[in-house]
């Protein structure tokens, strides 16, 4: 899940589901009643992924396909309730539950478990929706499963 800096609307993807899904759901974050509508599709289905945002576009990088885990990220515009997401880029390292962060300009996703558990911080542009992620450095330890706030 990532909520998106439009101050409208939150998104939720990349449920743990049997297999996994591609579904992108939306809520008005300024109603406290109502369900979640669908918003379109993820470019594949996956799970364990992580979420980043910034005023006009939100991404969801990394996750697992119950196969193998995957550098994939995915964006969409938070100002839109309708349309599939886009191929952004890569992660550095294909991660599963990584934690994911973001400011005004950059969003990172930290650690997870790709081949072995990840101290990996990537970074990349939220204003962009082109180019793969950069290595930004480590965490202290490697861990998986990591929540961002």
């Amino acid at each position: 899940m990532f909520w998106s800096k439009s101050r409208v609307y939150g998104f939720f993807a990349i449920g743990d589901t049997d297999p996994p899904t591609n579904v992108i759901d939306y809520i008005d974050v300024n109603l406290t009643t109502g369900n979640a509508t669908d918003r379109g599709d993820l470019t594949a289905a996956r799970y364990a992924s992580a979420g980043v945002s910034g005023y006009v576009y939100g991404f969801i990088g990394g996750g697992t396909n119950r196969t193998s885990s995957l550098n994939v990220i995915d964006y969409i515009d938070v100002n839109l309730t309708t349309g599939n997401a886009t191929d952004r880029g890569d992660l550095t390292v294909a991660r599963m539950g990584a934690g994911g962060v973001s400011g005004s300009v950059y969003g990172f996703f930290g650690g997870g478990v790709g081949s072995s558990v990840s101290n990996v911080i990537d970074y990349i542009d939220v204003n962009l929706t082109t180019g793969n992620a950069t290595d930004r450095g480590d965490l202290t330890a490697a861990k998986p499963y990591w929540a961002g706030v």
